[in-house]
């Protein structure tokens, strides 16, 4: 077994643009699959650094990830960590849109962990979603008006986003003229400044203040949203307010960037395959088989929350070190060929389509997933019925993307929309 005091960066052969770190956000897109599979070839563990300098082990095979993802000897915690990896000093790394200050489901385990999660899993279960049905699809019309007055039109600016800001922001009974300033300042948090600059310092004070404004509306003016649930559940000792806090910031910031990112992602593809397209429209199981591989191809976060080990954990021959910094790549492991066979290739009829990793597993799983699914299938089917001949208005290969450690995005989706079908 191997166990280096300290890794090496894992360097990927890109076959267009020479070598590059896999985690960087600059790495060329078209060339990301075929590097984290050359990856995964050589092993279920990598040790690598990220852009910022931070070491860490990045989990690419599906059954390890899969198992670490419920592994008690894995902490999302750092507090049980009592010499944290060299970069992070005590604090989270890097900080990103869901990294916020005050304990949340994504940085905290055991029964605090699950007092949390209790606290809102019953609004965002699967029976508790389809009720919300019409309300995304009015958020989804509602977007559409706005993407057609838009010339050039950009699917992430003017349909993803706000689509999703409007869906989670009517979940959680966020104000209406506080909306569109917290959606904002939630994207300013995703961008790849330094957790330490001062832009992203105010970005996440601004946060701050907007959410708790949104509390105390809700607490004059409660109604049938998360936020009053949250506060009567403080009422009864169950989270506190500092925690509400989290909780609404960590959902705004969840709910708005992996929505977002299924939905131009999967508009990109749809475009270019009609076959697909024609399935997304036909019915909405089918459109629901669709999205399930649109979540497998591309996972809308690359990798699962941080974890740090709190003692030695071998992976397939190889020993993570205690207080090591891991994170489990959910693209790799939704591109394992070993449980998705020709991973590349775009198919509905998987059989084991349930084995996706993309909303994590175990404890972890994330809560929004059925939300995110029916937000994905409404957007997608509402968007191409309504702009049948919708096209890219660049080259694919002219595409921009954003990120890598956390969330690997479309920075803009340009489209011509061509004539519009009305409703009857």
């Amino acid at each position: 077994m191997t166990s280096p005091d300290q890794p090496t960066p894992a360097v990927c052969p890109a076959r267009t643009g020479g070598n590059r770190q896999l985690m960087d956000a600059a790495f060329p897109h078209e060339a990301f699959p075929t590097a984290l599979r050359d990856l995964a070839d050589t092993g279920p563990v990598h040790p690598v650094v990220l852009p910022g300098g931070l070491h860490t082990w990045l989990v690419t095979d599906h059954h390890a990830a899969r198992a670490l993802a419920g592994d008690q000897r894995l902490t999302l915690d750092i507090r049980e960590i009592p010499e944290p990896p060299c970069g992070l000093g005590r604090t989270r790394y890097p900080e990103d849109g869901l990294a916020v200050r005050g304990r949340h489901l994504m940085n905290i385990d055991g029964a605090d962990h699950d007092r949390l999660r209790r606290q809102v899993s019953p609004l965002l279960s699967h029976a508790a979603v389809q009720p919300q049905r019409p309300m995304i699809e009015a958020a989804a019309e509602n977007a559409l008006r706005d993407l057609a007055g838009q010339d050039p039109a950009d699917v992430v600016a003017h349909y993803a986003r706000p689509l999703a800001s409007d869906v989670m922001s009517t979940l959680l009974g966020v104000p209406a003229d506080l909306r569109a300033p917290l959606a904002d300042v939630t994207a300013r948090l995703g961008e790849p400044d330094p957790p330490d600059s001062e832009p992203m310092h105010a970005a996440l004070l601004e946060q701050f203040d907007l959410v708790r404004e949104a509390m105390e509306r809700r607490r004059t003016d409660p109604g049938d949203d998360l936020i009053t649930v949250l506060l009567k559940a403080h009422g009864r000792d169950r989270i506190t307010r500092m925690e509400i806090q989290a909780m609404i910031s960590l959902l705004t910031a969840a709910g708005l960037e992996t929505t977002a990112t299924l939905i131009a992602y999967g508009t990109a593809l749809l475009i270019e395959h009609p076959d697909i397209r024609r399935t997304l429209l036909t019915d909405d199981d089918s459109a629901q088989a669709v999205v399930e591989e649109l979540l497998r191809h591309h996972a809308p976060l690359f990798t699962a929350g941080w974890r740090f080990t709190t003692e030695p954990v071998e992976v397939g021959g190889t020993t993570i070190p205690a207080g090591a910094f891991v994170l489990l790549s959910l693209a790799a492991a939704n591109k394992d060929p070993g449980v998705f066979p020709h991973p590349d290739d775009f198919r509905t009829d998987r059989p084991n389509a349930a084995q996706l990793m993309s909303f994590g597993h175990g404890p972890h799983y994330c809560l929004g997933s059925h939300l995110g699914r029916l937000e994905g299938r409404i957007a997608l089917r509402a968007l191409f019925w309504r702009y049948p001949s919708i096209a890219l208005a660049t080259e694919p290969d002219a595409l921009t993307w954003q990120g890598a450690t956390l969330n690997r995005r479309l920075t803009t989706l340009p489209v011509t929309l061509g004539t519009a079908r009305q409703r009857p």
